[in-house]
Order: structure tokens, then C-alpha cells, then sequence
């Protein structure tokens, strides 16, 4: 469905709602406390396959024949699954288009996913397969930028230490499990990170909104693509009374166009004739040939048109003049880009959050005095 002007004042007051419900100090608890455990679920995913290597290698690398463990296998194998972690960079830029929390949670669920497969796996290649899957969404770090988002600018960078500091020591979570595990089965220690991973995963899912910061640029590209349908739809129908208004209409119209072709392709339509600008724009990046195909049809039709009423004195019908700002709407539409705004959007400060951070700060120095006075 092709945007409207009415239809985008629809989402900007979804988003507007959610960036006035602004969160209180109980959810930047509960928030920093999920935010921990998504860490201590990532670093033990990053660490458990290289502190798990003997019981791996005994299990599905040791050669029958020989009585030895196959360690060039192993290493192919794991570098094979490693190179997973490659396809993130793809994966990741998506959140910029669709929001933080979707991808928070489906990292979560991911990792979740791979290490029960690995906790399931009865043979190499399907064990391989579980540890390609974590590969692929450890390096992903959504949590990482979810603090950066949300947090207050004056303490972001003590919530994204202390929140690391948690995740890192989840990992002597698999040093503590792994006697037990070996005793029981030692693949049982993929279940426990497993189940943690996808009680958080619902969790965030749930009760998790999205960041700040995702919300203010997305406030922010909403507004700009409602004025630059508007600048094109203001003039949707003039009640043209003599060749000058309807030429003065296809100027405003077609200047229009050629200011957002400017911006969005990045070469200088307003110095361009109407063909100079169709033979750029058919060698310009385009989502794909179909939109090319769609984009180029509407345009022709308009700048031919606009042409002949500059240049022929050519007399338009009402309905023409309509149809052509449908075709330059049309344009706009195929052609827009989905990316946020990328300018910086300075969030407003959550004083909640500032007095919790504070109290914090105070008891972690107190703990740490007690600490020092009781080794004394």
C-alpha cells in the first residue's frame, strides 16, 4: 500500500504516543536487569564452543581407526561456522529500517535456537549446524546498542560497563556447570544458556520498548516524507482559467520533482532537462528493475506532459493534471528511501532514570567500602 500524506500522520501519532510514554525508574530496573542477562546469554554463546573443545572433540572428531582426535577437521569445522558471523553486517543494518526490538529478539531467539541444536545433536553435521546458527547471531550485539539508545547521555557509559562487566562474568556460569555436565551428559550445558536465552527473548518481547533513540529518527523521517508529499499534493488540483496558471502549475510541479530527485539521487536535476534527468535516473540504483520499470513510466508521462505545456502551449484536462501529481506521488513512493533519518536526535534526559543510576552509584560504593574494610 503507497503512502499518503493521511495515512503517514496515522504512524507519526503511533510514534509520537510512544515517545511521550516516557519510562519510569521501575522499567529502567527491570530494563537494565534483561538487558544483563541478553549479555550473559551472548558472551556465553561467544565462549562455550572454544571451553567445550575437548568434550567436542571426543565426541564427534575422534578417528575410530586411529584412536586419535581429528583436530584439522575441527578446526575446518569451526572456522567454517565462525565465518557465519560475516553475514551479520547484513543482518544488523535492518534494525535501522525495522526498529531495535524486533532484532533484539530474534538475536536472543537465535542464540537460543543454535544451542539447542547443539544440545540435541547426536552427529558432526548437525552439531555444525547449531554452532553455524550461534555464529551467526553472537557478533550482533543488540543489547549493546539498546543500552546506548536508552540510556541517559551522562551515565551511558557506566550502564554499558557495568552491563558488560554482567555479561562477562556469566561466562564462569560454564566453568560452574561443566563438572555436572560431563557427569550427565555434556552437552547438556548448551540446555541452561538455551532456556535463558529464550525466557529473555520473551521477555523483551513483551515488556522491552523500543529505544529512544529509534524513536525520535523515526518521528523525525516520518515528518520529512509527509512534507515531501504535501509539497506535491497542494497543488493536486488547480481550477486552471488560462494556459499561463496551468504553466505556472507544471513549473511548481515539476521544480517539485526535480528538488526531491536531487536529494534522493544525488545529481542536479534543476539544471537538467527533462530527458537529462530520465537518462541519469536509468542507470541510478533502484530497488530493483520492476521499481526502475514503474518509476520511469510515471516520470516520463509527467515530464512530457509538463513539457508541453511549457514549450507547445499544449491545453490540459482537469483529470490530466490529477492524474499527473498520482504519477508524481507515485514516483516519490517507488523511489523513497526506507532508511532513518540519520541525523543525530538529542533524546530527553530521563530523570528517573539519572536518580536510579545514582542511587546505585552510591550503593556499589558503599559495597565496595564494606568490601575493603572487611579484608582489612
Amino acid at each position: 500500500m503507497n503512502a499518503t500524506p493521511e495515512t503517514l500522520r496515522i504512524k507519526l501519532r503511533k510514534w509520537q504516543f510512544k515517545a511521550k510514554a516516557r519510562h519510569n525508574s521501575f522499567y529502567f530496573v527491570y530494563f537494565v536487569l534483561i538487558i544483563c542477562l541478553a549479555y550473559v546469554v551472548n558472551q556465553i554463546a561467544s565462549n562455550i564452543f572454544a571451553l567445550m573443545q575437548d568434550e567436542t572433540l571426543m565426541t564427534f572428531f575422534l578417528d575410530p581407526v586411529k584412536g586419535t582426535y581429528d583436530n584439522s577437521k575441527y578446526n575446518i569445522v569451526m572456522t567454517v561456522c565462525s565465518g557465519a558471523s560475516f553475514f551479520t553486517f547484513f543482518y544488523k543494518t535492518l534494525s535501522d529500517k525495522f526498529g531495535r526490538k524486533p532484532f533484539l529478539v530474534i538475536n536472543l531467539f537465535g542464540l537460543a535456537l543454535g544451542m539447542f541444536i547443539c544440545y540435541l545433536a547426536k552427529n558432526m553435521v548437525l552439531f555444525a549446524f547449531g554452532c553455524f546458527i550461534t555464529y551467526f547471531f553472537t557478533p550482533a550485539h543488540m543489547e549493546e546498542l539498546y543500552v546506548i539508545e536508552t540510556a541517559s547521555s551522562k551515565h551511558r557509559g557506566f550502564w554499558l560497563s557495568f552491563c558488560k562487566a554482567i555479561g562477562i562474568m556469566g561466562i564462569s556460569l560454564v566453568s560452574f556447570f561443566r563438572t555436572w555436565a560431563v557427569e550427565h551428559g555434556w552437552q547438556n550445558i548448551f540446555l541452561i544458556p538455551a532456556i535463558i536465552g529464550l525466557v529473555v527473548a520473551l521477555v523483551c518481547l513483551l515488556f522491552i520498548d523500543e529505544s529512544d533513540v529509534f524513536v525520535q529518527n523515526k518521528i523525525a523521517y516520518i515528518k520529512k516524507e509527509i512534507k515531501k508529499l504535501e509539497e506535491l499534493k497542494k497543488d493536486s488540483a488547480p481550477h486552471t482559467d488560462s494556459p499561463e496558471d496551468t504553466k505556472d502549475y507544471y513549473t511548481r510541479l515539476t521544480d517539485t520533482l526535480r528538488k526531491y530527485i536531487k536529494e534522493r539521487f544525488g545529481f542536479d536535476a534543476m539544471e537538467m532537462t527533462s530527458g537529462e534527468i530520465i537518462n541519469h535516473l536509468m542507470t541510478a540504483p533502484f530497488a530493483s528493475e520492476q521499481d526502475r520499470e514503474a518509476a520511469m513510466r510515471e516520470l516520463k508521462m509527467l515530464f512530457e506532459t509538463a513539457d508541453l505545456v511549457k514549450f507547445a502551449k499544449y491545453t490540459t484536462q482537469l483529470n490530466e493534471n490529477d492524474m499527473n501529481v498520482v504519477n508524481a506521488m507515485e514516483f516519490v513512493n517507488t523511489t523513497k528511501t526506507e532508511e532513518i533519518v540519520k541525523e543525530e536526535v538529542v533524546t530527553e534526559e530521563l530523570s528517573s532514570n539519572d536518580r536510579v543510576t545514582n542511587i546505585l552509584h552510591r550503593v556499589f560504593r558503599i559495597s565496595a567500602i564494606v568490601v575493603i574494610v572487611g579484608a582489612v
